[in-house]
């Protein structure tokens, strides 16, 4: 450095540590020694008063903190108590899962009126709490108590833009603990609502919220007026209110509502040492700067703070009313003094750290692009500003990047639950395999093929059924499989159970390469689990080295999932629809072998000749024979006499007994008299069904009696020749038949001839 830059950062004050301005302008001050001796006897009583009275200042803030802390404790412990009632807590899990469930229903009123009655109940029982209401996940109201009509913006239907509901998003809810919310202002009212929630939960997918608004005027208002009313007689002027963790007002002071005001709470509660505070500050209420003197203190636990303060002029007023004659003369020096050196201070100090406050306040308020003037200054206070600066362009570019990360992500789970919807329409597992690889591809840019595989029956082999593009096409024909724990990245896949990425083909030792894939960089492989049974893989391939980060790991693994649970139902349907077409088949059959056996029988002679079959088709007639074919009714063109031929078949259990077929005037086939043709049919088709089952009934009640008798016979006789001869003539006389032989073999010689024929 040279001897004229040293001599620059000498006599130049703006080149001087912080530091040192500090140091220097108090030592200016405290070489104005007539000034110190003229207020010394004023200093030295408003020293002491001063100080009695933030004794009682530091006393009034701890005493109403203390107040304060306990009443919200005592609070929320009753709103605990009130979500821990296990008829309400499954009166409102009930509730909140059937919206979710049947979205944009009403709900079922007994529960919303069981609900409503309990937290009547609560309200009456607990005094802090003045009403109570349902919010759902999405931030509808579900239910609510009489007590939300004070506050107009709690009985919002759609609360999903409320402060209340937006604060609660950002917490970290727990089912049946209270969690006390961010005080706010009631957008209607503008009135203070201090609330507390309770998640409602299933397991822990979140159902909706318990938000209990409570009394705030009881709570915190009550604690502060109470203490102001013990001690107007030593502070008259005491203004006792509370701020939040940011300086906003939260008790009404001077006029001013809650969060109508910001105040900068200065030097903040040590709570192991005293006294606590700040000796004098200025304060602006609206009607104008007041110097004030005042103490506060911290509610523990919640990060508030009570402020207890009062003017200053209430307390020094006495003594300056008898000092002012004697320092007058003093006042006027010294003012042009500290006028030069406030000047001085100001335009140094003052001004670029009041200018750095305000950008710092705008930044942190989410204006990141807020311009902080450039200071070209050695000091603290100029890299303090360089400092920022950076800090702010940092946080900055981070932001951008983290929003556009989650601008991808928010992108990519829609897409997922997009193309998981789409197939889901699908009941054919070919067509829905196919459609979620094309849809895969068609949405997620990294992937440029997308396949996918079943295991065979056997287990052994991984099967391709899916493929996109030509290629796919091409190793579909080939019927492109792959062994179950081969050298391959679905071999693995397919034998590990979880998934496998090859993001560098070219140096991975599990890729298999394909030639009608050549461009395949890096390969992912997702299992299709179903418990614990592999159904496939889903293979995804990109022409990107590197691809497939482990968020898009996640997400395709949550895809698989979906896709595995889809695959595994439509396999499920198309067995059930198998078995009930095979059912189905054989009742048709055996429906069709009763009737030809019972047409066929000669104990009913009166039968018509109506049955459905090839021996018949010649009598009937065209009308007849295309209703029996078509399986519907058929209504011939109108004939030469001016009547049709109206034709109905007649069906049991999905078989043709049957036709019916009518000739009526032309002018009568309408609608009526079809509907009429119809359900004769259908009548007639159940009655022949019923009669043929009571046929097959009695006939199989005769076999069985004339079984019995002839057994009762048998069992009479005294020895085998009686009993062969009986059962013989039995026999001819069941089946009508003149010729009846029963032949005995030799037990010991079976192979000898019949022993005895009769």
């Amino acid at each position: 450095m040279t001897f004229r830059a040293i001599l620059y950062r000498i006599f130049h004050f703006s080149q001087w540590p912080l530091r040192l301005k500090m140091l220097s302008s108090l030592i200016l001050t405290a070489a104005l020694p007539l000034l110190v001796f003229a207020g010394f006897t004023g200093f030295a009583r408003y020293q002491s008063d001063l100080e009695i009275s933030q004794q009682w200042l530091e006393r009034d803030a701890r005493t109403a903190a203390a107040q304060i802390g306990a009443a919200l404790d005592s609070a929320l412990s009753e709103a605990s108590t009130v979500s821990q009632n296990p008829q309400l807590r499954v009166q409102l899990h009930d509730i909140a899962a059937a919206l979710i469930q049947n979205p944009g229903t009403a709900g079922d009123p007994t529960l919303i009126s069981g609900a409503l009655g309990l937290m009547n109940a609560a309200i009456t029982s607990h005094p802090d709490i003045l009403a109570l209401r349902l919010v759902g996940a999405e931030g509808n109201l579900l239910v609510g108590t009489a007590g939300l009509l004070e506050y107009t913006s709690l009985s919002w239907e759609n609360q999903s833009q409320h402060p209340g509901y937006l604060a609660l998003r950002g917490l970290n809810l727990l089912p049946q603990k209270a969690t006390l919310l961010p005080p706010y202002r009631d957008p209607e009212t503008g009135r203070l609502l201090l609330e507390a929630a309770v998640q409602v939960a299933e397991e822990r997918t979140p159902l909706g919220y318990l938000i209990i608004t409570l009394d705030s005027g009881r709570l915190l208002n009550a604690p502060l007026a109470t203490q102001i009313e013990g001690q107007l007689e030593m502070l008259a002027g005491e203004y006792l209110f509370l701020v939040n963790g940011e300086g906003w007002l939260l008790t009404p002071v001077q006029g001013l509502e809650p969060f109508q005001q910001q105040i900068e709470v200065l030097s903040p509660a040590d709570e192991a040492e005293a006294p606590a505070g700040q000796s004098f500050y200025s304060r602006n209420w609206g009607g104008g700067a007041q110097t004030m003197t005042g103490r506060h203190s911290t509610i523990p636990g919640y990060g508030w703070t009570v402020v207890a303060e009062t003017r200053l002029s209430d307390v020094v007023q006495p003594i300056l009313s008898n000092l002012a004659a004697t320092t007058l003369t003093i006042f006027a020096v010294v003012s042009l003094l500290t006028i030069l050196l406030v000047y001085v201070i100001n335009h140094q100090l003052i001004d670029p750290i009041a200018g750095l406050t305000r950008a710092a306040r705008q930044i942190a308020g989410g204006q990141l692009h807020t311009a902080i003037p450039p200071l070209d200054r050695a000091d603290e206070i100029g890299q303090l500003t360089r400092a920022v600066s950076a800090m702010t362009d940092n946080i900055r570019q981070s932001i951008e990047t983290l929003e556009l990360r989650v601008q991808e992500r928010t992108r990519d789970l829609e897409l997922t639950s997009d193309i998981m919807r789409q197939a889901s329409t699908m009941e054919d597992i070919e067509a829905l395999l196919d459609r979620t690889v094309n849809l895969i591809v068609q949405n997620f840019r990294s992937v440029y093929h997308a396949q996918v595989f079943l295991l065979d029956d056997a287990g052994e082999y991984a099967m391709l059924v899916a493929s996109t593009g030509a290629p796919g096409r091409e190793l579909l024909a080939r019927g492109h499989r792959l062994a179950v724990g081969s050298v391959s990245v679905i071999g693995r896949v397919t034998e590990l159970r979880q998934t496998v990425v090859a993001r560098n083909t070219s140096t991975s030792r599990i890729h298999r390469k394909n030639e009608f894939l050549p461009d395949t960089r890096a390969e992912m492989a997702l299992p299709l689990l179903r418990g614990q049974r592999i159904l496939g893989a889903l293979d995804l391939q990109s022409t990107e080295d590197g691809a497939f980060t482990q968020e898009e790991q996640s997400l395709f693994e949550s895809l698989a999932a979906q896709l595995a649970v889809l695959v595994d139902n439509a396999r499920q349907l198309e067995q059930i629809t198998a078995r009930i077409g095979e059912v189905e088949g054989r009742n048709r059959l055996l429906t069709r072998a009763n009737w030809q056996e019972l047409l066929a029988s000669s104990r009913r002679p009166g039968y018509v000749e109506a049955a459905a079959g090839a021996e018949s088709a010649g009598r009937w007639s065209r009308w007849q024979q295309q209703a029996a074919r078509e399986r519907a009714m058929v209504v011939s063109p109108v004939q030469a006499d001016d009547t049709c031929f109206m034709a109905v078949p007649i069906i049991a259990r999905e078989e043709v007994l049957g036709v019916v077929e009518w000739q009526i005037p032309a002018n009568r086939a309408n609608d009526n008299a079809r509907q009429t043709a119809r359900e004769l049919a259908s009548r007639l088709a159940v009655t022949l069904e019923s009669v043929r089952l009571l046929e097959r009934s009695e006939r199989l009640a005769e076999r069985e009696r004339l079984v019995n008798e002839m057994t009762g016979q048998l069992t009479s006789e005294p020895n085998v020749g009686l009993i062969l001869e009986t059962a013989v003539r039995q026999l001819s006389e069941i089946l009508q038949t003149q010729q009846v032989s029963i032949q005995l073999k030799r037990a010991s010689v079976p192979d000898i001839g019949p022993m005895e024929s009769v």
